[in-house]
Order: structure tokens, then C-alpha cells, then sequence
């Protein structure tokens, strides 16, 4: 399964069928992680990805590279004083980017990886799998936009997870299966625009309800989100429904 498989296969288990490809939700899917940065290899002139700011006048190789590294020692004219000492050192300063560790397979566009296969366009993923436009997750699979995550599956645009599973438009979830648009939820279970809940089990809105109406009208929902990600390809945020900017006319 490649990484725009695994996309459309999450959309499915999240949103009850396909919305289209990833590679049209790449800005959607970008808006809770910072950007990864792309330049040149000072010595290859291959491209390296990293994710720390740097400044603007920082020397890259990819660390794949540093072997290759020939740094002349400080020349005694340079140690005279401070100031040579200092500019002298700065000349031999160089940054590695393409960062890699463990077992790698299909990392594509990424920084600070270890021991994670099919990732695109993320920083700082370990022990993961399927994960696109993500940052600092670790023992995630099937992550798409999410950051600050901890053994997690099946999760879109959703940060500050622990042990979730099947999270959209999602923050601060722990121990939680089946929530959209929801915010510090711990142990809750098919959860939509909840706030602050423990243990909730078929709520909207922190109103818990039978489980027949709550699946009817989730359906209901879910069918007018698919619609919007269709058409716009986004649709408001967590963030944007909590202060009141998701109004529609």
C-alpha cells in the first residue's frame, strides 16, 4: 500500500467513504504542523529537508554526507584574538539535514526520521507508518496532519493524542475512539463537538444520546463534511468552531 492508498483508506474507516486524493489536501492537512524546510547540500548539491530554524546564512549537507566532511583545523593566525577565533569557527560550521535513523523505506520529503516507512513531508516521526504532513508522532500508523501524538491510528488534522484511534478535527484525546471536532476527551467513545469529557459514549455536543439517533445523525453530519472537503478541500477547524468562526451564511 503506498501513502496515497493509505490516505484514501483512512477516509473510509473516518468518513465513510473516499474523499479523492491526498495530493489535493496538502494544504488542508498542513495548517497544525510547521512547514519542513528544504535546501541544497553544500557539497552534493542534493536537496535535504530539516525542520529546526536555522540561519539564514546556515551551511547544509545531508548527514549522509558527513563522512565525506574535510574540515581544515583553526590556522594559528586565526586564534589571536576572539573575535578571528570566532569567525574562524563559524567558516567550519556546517548543519546536517536528512536526518535518519534505524530502518527507513519511503521517506519522502522529511527530516528527523527513525525506524518509520511511507512518510511524506513530515519532521520528527519515529516508529511509524502512513503518515503524511505530520509532526513529532511515535508508534503512530495511518496519520494524516497530526502532530504530538503516542500510539495512535487512523487520524486526521488532530493534535496532542495519546492512544486514540479514528480522530478527526481533534485536540488533547486520550484513551478515545470514533471523535470529531471534540477537545479534551479522555476515554470517550464516538464523540462529536464535545468539550471536556470524561467516559462520553454517543454524545453531540455533550448531549449524550441513544445510540440509534446518535448513529443516524452522525451520518447526517459526517455526509455534510465529506461534502465540503469535496467541494473546498478543507473545512473549518477545531479552532475556528471554538471561537465562533465557523458560522456559515
Amino acid at each position: 500500500m503506498n501513502i496515497n492508498d493509505s490516505w484514501k483508506s483512512t477516509c473510509k474507516i473516518i468518513f465513510g467513504q473516499e474523499i479523492g486524493d491526498l495530493k489535493d489536501y496538502e494544504q488542508f492537512l498542513k495548517r497544525y504542523t510547521e512547514p519542513i524546510s528544504k535546501t541544497k547540500s553544500i557539497l552534493s548539491g542534493k536537496e535535504v529537508y530539516y525542520g529546526a530554524p536555522y540561519c539564514s546564512k546556515a551551511k547544509f549537507i545531508s548527514m549522509d554526507e558527513i563522512d565525506q566532511m574535510k574540515v581544515e583545523p583553526i590556522g594559528i593566525d586565526d586564534t589571536k584574538d576572539i573575535d578571528s577565533l570566532m569567525n574562524a569557527a563559524a567558516e567550519r560550521f556546517y548543519y546536517a539535514g536528512n536526518k535518519f535513523g534505524g530502518k527507513i523505506q519511503d521517506v519522502v520529503g522529511s527530516g528527523d526520521c527513525s525506524d518509520s516507512f511511507f512518510v511524506v513531508g513530515s519532521r520528527e516521526i519515529y516508529l511509524s507508518e502512513y503518515i503524511a504532513y505530520g509532526q513529532m508522532l511515535t508508534t503512530t500508523k495511518y496519520m494524516f496532519g497530526c502532530c504530538w501524538g503516542s500510539e495512535d491510528n487512523f487520524c486526521i488534522n488532530s493534535t496532542e493524542l495519546e492512544l486514540v484511534n479514528r480522530v478527526f478535527e481533534s485536540t488533547l484525546c486520550v484513551q478515545t475512539a470514533d471523535a470529531y471536532y471534540s477537545y479534551n476527551c479522555i476515554g470517550c467513545q464516538e464523540v462529536m463537538f464535545c468539550f471536556n469529557q470524561r467516559s462520553a459514549r454517543y454524545a453531540i455536543g455533550n448531549r449524550q444520546m441513544e445510540k440509534t439517533n446518535y448513529l443516524a445523525l452522525k451520518a447526517k453530519l459526517l455526509k455534510e463534511i465529506v461534502e465540503l472537503l469535496k467541494r473546498d478541500k478543507t473545512v473549518p477547524s477545531l479552532i475556528d468552531v471554538a471561537t465562533g468562526k465557523a458560522e456559515r451564511g
